[in-house]
């Protein structure tokens, strides 16, 4: 199917579409093309239908369209079409719509037209035909609507059977029909009255919608000047800032939490300038405690002056009552800090360097987190002690899924643990790069226990002593 109507199209019909030997449907109608319409769309014999209408070709009729048995509709009205109405145009006994209106047609009408019996919409209005109307069409019971109108036809020597006079839609200018030219005029002013409330009716909504845009955005703006814009008037005004924090989270409900770490929790808010963020609100023995706030007083100052794809944004702060942290929702690492101790490597904290070792550590933390089906949490904290002595890789496994029972599955689980322990190593001098984790992957290592005997432990001295 083609359907290239209303394209301003320009220039002639490429005879080259009749190789096109497999379309059905070819639409090139009010465009402006001009020419002639090249006999070889007569090869196309798999086309149903055919619209060439409003357009600007000329010259005649290709009778090679009668060569288009499986038709069902030619269109052809609205150009300057001259010449005489091809016989061959009697094949198409498939047609059911035939419209040459408006064209400069000459001459009589085929009789063999009559052999279009699966016809019911017949147009030749507004040529120069002539003769006498071939009673063949007249009889023709399908026929829903026929307009012979604006033609010189001979008088006919006898009206047409009776059953045309029942077909609502004929008109024409010969006896036995009802003349068009009334009738059109009435149509073409309903047409026109529809078009004219339309179009009024399309006015009067798209008024109605350029108003409630207006007082949309007027809302809007009412809204920031009574809340304030708080990612352009934090330095000025913090009371307000801290306020409207306390109301997005309805004083940090639980409803809004979407994470607890060993520092604090981490909620999501919606403030009333619509920007969407996250908060961390230290715990409350943690404010007491001169290291943690140290610590964090050292990762704010960091993370205001870094700039690294890893690294969310930190967009302000606030040290009232409890501690706050206001993170850039838009960062694909929103939950950088959820978690115990986050996704952050614990001497970013300390040393304030952001290096590839933090990366690789903040790897780590997700793979492990895949594997679990949680934040590995104090797991992290677990692997520099011996509590992790009796605890086996099945039990960190992610309870949720069912036990791997295939051996080449089991060791690659075991692997992927292994590397991603190996990725949380306290001295990020032992972490390895990304490219050795990859390398890692591809030359594989088997653990000769199964997963339920292989004891965590066991896999953290093989990363402590760098075993590979």
């Amino acid at each position: 199917m083609k359907n290239l109507s209303y394209n301003h199209m320009t220039g002639v019909i490429p005879s080259s579409l009749g190789s096109l030997t497999n379309l059905t449907y070819l639409n090139l109608g009010n465009n402006h093309i001009n020419g002639v319409i090249p006999p070889e769309i007569g090869k196309m014999r798999s086309l149903i239908s055919l619209e060439l209408s409003y357009n600007h070709l000329i010259g005649v009729i290709p009778f090679s369209l009668g060569n288009l048995t499986y038709m069902t509709s030619l269109t052809l009205q609205g150009n300057q079409i001259s010449g005489f109405i091809p016989i061959e145009i009697g094949n198409l006994e498939k047609l059911s719509t035939l419209d040459m209106s408006n064209n400069l047609l000459s001459g009589k009408i085929p009789f063999q037209l009559g052999n279009l019996k699966e016809v019911k919409y017949f147009n030749l209005s507004y040529n120069n035909l002539s003769g006498t109307v071939p009673h063949s069409i007249l009889n023709n019971y399908n026929l829903r609507s026929i307009d012979l109108s604006h033609h010189q036809f001979e008088d006919q020597s006898r009206a047409p059977p009776k059953p045309l006079d029942y077909k609502k839609g004929s008109c024409g200018e010969i006896n036995g029909l009802s003349r068009c030219k009334k009738g059109h005029q009435i149509m073409l002013i309903f047409v026109v009255s529809i078009a004219a409330t339309l179009l009024l009716s399309i006015a009067i909504l798209g008024f109605l919608l350029h108003k409630q845009r207006i007082r949309k955005n007027q809302s809007v703006e009412t809204t920031k000047v009574k809340n304030g814009d708080l990612f352009s008037i934090w330095d000025y005004d913090g009371v307000i800032a801290y306020q409207d924090i306390i109301r997005a989270a309805e004083d940090f409900d639980i409803r809004y939490c979407i994470g607890t770490g060993g520092y604090g929790n981490v909620y999501r808010a919606q403030l009333p300038s619509g920007k969407v963020v996250t908060l961390k609100k230290l715990h409350g023995w943690e404010r007491e405690n001169p290291t943690y706030l140290k610590s964090f007083e050292n990762k704010v100052q960091l993370l205001s002056i870094i700039q690294h794809r890893n690294i969310v944004k930190l967009l302000g702060f606030c040290l009232h009552n409890s501690t706050a942290r206001l993170l850039d929702p838009d960062s694909s690492n929103q939950t950088l800090l959820a978690g115990t101790y986050g996704y952050i490597a614990p001497d970013l904290a300390y040393t304030m360097v952001v290096s590839e070792k933090c990366d690789v550590y903040s790897f780590g933390v997700v793979v492990l987190e895949t594997m679990m089906g949680m934040h590995p949490g104090e797991l992290v904290t677990l692997l520099s002690s011996s509590s992790t002595q009796n605890t086996t890789l099945s039990d960190i496994l992610d309870s949720r899924l069912s036990y791997p029972r295939r051996t080449g599955i089991a060791n690659d689980i075991a692997l992927i643990v292994s590397l991603a322990l190996k990725c949380l190593h306290p001295n990020p001098q032992f972490r390895p790069s990304m490219r050795q984790v990859s390398s890692k992957f591809a030359s594989a290592k088997s653990f000769p226990q199964p997963i339920s005997e292989i004891p965590i432990l066991q896999l953290k001295v093989r990363i402590y002593l760098n075993v590979s």
